[in-house]
């Protein structure tokens, strides 16, 4: 008979820092919020004020909208005086090629790839570092292992980089040669580009029944309370 390893995730825990009202969030689908909500974080709508906040989360692809680069002056003072800021996948529903401001003095160049033998999306990513913050409570092969089992796409068909050095957390691809998590130091805070894909996998959703649709990914919700307690400690 033929065996299965069975892997029995433990419910995500939060950290008391992120519980001080702190977060701001930017986002489209209020996917982020509820999830934050539900571990008694309370984010705060950043739309037309920061004040207050230590970490601003901007959701999937919103860096390119009209409502973040009007207040990109705002933001880039909010990082450059030691403030965090999340891009939740900012090459969301790009087609073609784009250079994206995110504050005065840094862009990123996003590109889809053209890579149609291999499909283009990315379902293993590599640490650089194993014992970073990041991964407290995921081990190492549970990056292999997203949507609820091996080989679940996590990076989309995209390059993206920035016009300045980056430290590069994360990396996927043939060569490893593409970053999927990378920080940006900005002045005395950072930007902290994440590209795995958070989209469907924090919050469940009655109406998705399909047998490939996303779920909620107890690997990814851990990742992401990770990243916030990072940008806080």
């Amino acid at each position: 008979k033929k065996k299965k390893n069975v892997h029995v995730f433990e419910q995500p825990t939060s950290f008391q820092q992120l519980q001080q009202g702190n977060v701001g969030i930017l986002e489209e689908s209020g996917e982020i919020h509820s999830f934050l909500e539900g571990f008694d974080i309370q984010p705060k709508a950043t739309e037309s004020n920061i004040e207050g906040v230590t970490t601003i989360v901007v959701g999937e692809g919103v860096v390119r909208s009209k409502v973040y680069q009007k207040r990109i002056a705002d933001f880039t003072t909010f990082v450059n005086s030691g403030g965090t800021m999340f891009l939740v996948e900012p090459e969301f529903g790009v087609e073609g090629r784009e250079i994206v401001p995110i504050v005065h003095g840094v862009e990123l160049t996003i590109e889809k790839r053209i890579d149609a033998d291999k499909g283009g999306y990315d379902s293993y990513v590599f640490a650089e570092d194993y014992s970073h913050p990041l991964w407290k409570g995921i081990s190492q092969e549970y990056l292999k292992m997203f949507n609820g089992g091996l080989g679940g796409e996590v990076v989309s068909q995209h390059n993206v980089s920035a016009n300045i050095p980056v430290i590069v957390h994360v990396r996927c691809g043939l060569n490893l040669d593409v970053h999927a998590v990378f920080e940006i130091p900005s002045g005395k805070g950072k930007i902290i580009v994440t590209r795995l894909q958070l989209r469907g996998r924090l919050v469940s959703d009655k109406k998705r029944t399909g047998l490939y649709e996303r779920r909620v990914d107890p690997v990814l919700q851990q990742y992401f309370l990770n990243l916030l307690s990072y940008a806080n400690h």
